[in-house]
């Protein structure tokens, strides 16, 4: 039989059982202190975490930013019906992802539909205090990363498109005299006959310049002044042709205050530059025009009275005498005197041409016949006459005058070593984007006179057309030639264009307008004396 304990057995015993229930409620206090904690943390957190059974898909855990986006209670319900509006488990679930990698987490983004956001995601096992494995998933909201990158992308998209489809050059290039491109759109590459960008990144900057100097030049400024506005310099494409080019830069500044790039515009100017001359040119030939008219009506009065009583003084006089000789030689000058202003008048517009709906392919034909006669057989003649050209309305006198004196003056470039004078006729369309203050849109015939002469520099070729300007010798020509043709040219609703380089020959295109009416037949000009051409190209021939 066992003995009582004592009774101080039992009060030690008594001791011992308060101080353990006293232990365990300082643990459970602990438990429920710390998991107080870890939910306040949880709910401090402004990204979304909750926890779900891996077998029921059963929600045991929702932080607080969940039930405020939701609305809602949602710890006891399942996942896919709560989180998606679905009647069964979803698709894209990673429950057996995450089952199979216990330990290891998995990451993905996702767009939830029902609350219209984007999310960033984390899953992995963690046990849960009954020692089943469940799903722990933080949701960070990536709604406005994701709307301001494809904002950001939409805008890239639309820079690039409207940079892309630019009619003028934008490119990006680091500073210095040397530096590289880190840009270039596609007018730029096509400007510089480049075949894309990944070409224009390869070249350095100062390599497209005529002046590889030049390119200092402009660095230095840009560096200097910050921006450059209108710089006008010549480039050359990758195929060698240079072209003259317009560029405005800015510098663009990083955050330590250094320039890491230019940005730029560049505008091709050839075109630009060539039709400022020829409106200058025709402003001049127009100011020419009106006063050589002016002063050819009033010298024609003058010729009208020498030539007259001239003819009165010759018939008064016995034939073969001196003083009839002498009148005669008299009358011959006042004679040359009157076609020079004939061809004053026709050059300033002011004489009467009689146009007419004509084909002018025979009146070209009857001036080959008379050059070849005339032209000696060192210079070869080619003709490429198209039959179907369409009628246009004019003098055919003044145009055989055109026809001649641009070959004769072809033939003069040549006559020294020879060569070979080409002369077509075409019929060419001219459109809106091809068309300019001096050709309207429209159908015209294209007269085009070639010789393989010396050629003109471009100095010389601004002065071609003025009347009186000529390099020929004295008693060669007037100086009137090319510029009765411009005047021919300009009456007739037309233009005349001149293509030459130093060594390569000369081309001048004659244009006039096509109509659309029946022609009526040219008369035969084989009778009409041909006019000596005045020619202004033989400067270095």
């Amino acid at each position: 039989m066992t003995d009582k304990p004592t009774y101080e057995e039992l009060e030690q015993r008594v001791r011992e059982l308060e101080e353990t229930e006293s232990g365990r409620k300082h643990a459970e206090e602990a438990l429920l202190f710390e998991r107080a904690q870890l939910l306040r943390i949880f709910d401090s957190i402004d990204e979304g975490i909750y926890v779900t059974d891996t077998d029921t898909y059963e929600i045991l855990y929702v932080n607080r930013i969940l039930r405020d986006v939701f609305q809602k209670e949602l710890i006891g319900g399942v996942c896919y019906r709560e989180f998606q509006g679905f009647n069964s488990p979803c698709e894209f679930c990673t429950n057996d992802i995450i089952l199979k990698q216990k330990g290891s987490s998995h990451r993905w983004k996702y767009h939830n539909p029902t609350v219209d956001r984007d999310f960033a995601i984390v899953d992995r096992i963690i046990k849960w205090p009954d020692g089943r494995d469940v799903r722990f998933e933080l949701a960070i909201d990536i709604t406005d990363r994701m709307r301001a990158e494809e904002s950001m992308r939409k805008s890239e998209e639309q820079y690039r498109t409207l940079l892309n489809n630019l009619p003028v050059g934008v490119y990006r290039n680091t500073p210095g005299p040397e530096g590289r491109f880190l840009m270039a759109n596609p007018a730029f590459c096509k400007m510089f006959a480049f075949n894309n960008e990944e070409e224009v990144k390869k070249i350095p900057p100062a390599d497209l310049y005529l002046n590889r100097e030049e390119r200092k030049q402009f660095s230095d400024a840009l560096i200097k002044k910050g921006t450059l506005r209108n710089f006008k310099k010549t480039f050359v494409k990758k195929d060698g042709t240079s072209f003259h080019a317009s560029i405005t830069s800015s510098a663009v500044y990083g955050k330590d205050g250094v320039i890491s790039h230019f940005d730029s515009i560049m505008v091709d100017i050839t075109n630009q530059e060539a039709l400022e001359d020829r409106l200058q040119q025709a402003q001049k030939m127009e100011a020419i025009g009106a006063l050589a008219g002016g002063i050819a009506h009033d010298f024609n009065n003058v010729l009208y009275a020498m030539i007259g009583f001239t003819e009165l003084a010759v018939e008064d006089t016995p034939e073969g005498s001196l003083i009839r000789k002498n009148l005669n030689q008299v009358l011959q000058g006042a004679m040359r005197a009157k076609d020079m202003v004939q061809q004053i008048l026709t050059f300033s517009r002011q004489s009467e041409a009689k146009k007419k709906p004509i084909k002018i392919q025979r009146v070209v034909k009857e001036a080959l016949k008379l050059l070849r006669v005339s032209i000696p057989s060192t210079i070869e003649i080619r003709q490429d006459i198209d039959p179907a050209c369409g009628p246009v309305l004019a003098d055919q006198i003044q145009i055989h005058q055109v026809v001649m004196n641009l070959a004769i003056n072809a033939y003069h470039a040549m006559r020294e070593e020879g060569g070979a004078l080409e002369l077509r006729l075409t019929q060419e369309k001219i459109g809106p984007d091809d068309s300019d203050a001096d050709l309207s849109p429209g159908t015209y015939l294209k007269l085009t006179v070639k010789d393989t002469g010396h050629g003109m520099d471009s100095a010389l070729m601004k002065k071609i057309f003025e009347p009186y300007f000529t390099t020929k010798g004295v008693g060669e020509g007037t100086g009137m030639g090319l510029a009765m043709v411009h005047g021919i040219a300009k009456d007739h609703g037309g233009d005349i264009r001149v293509n030459s380089r130093m060594g390569e020959g000369t081309s001048f295109h004659f244009y006039l307008p096509v109509i659309e009416t029946t022609p009526v037949e040219v008369k035969n000009l084989a009778s009409v004396p041909a006019r000596r051409g005045n020619d202004r190209r033989s400067v270095g021939r």
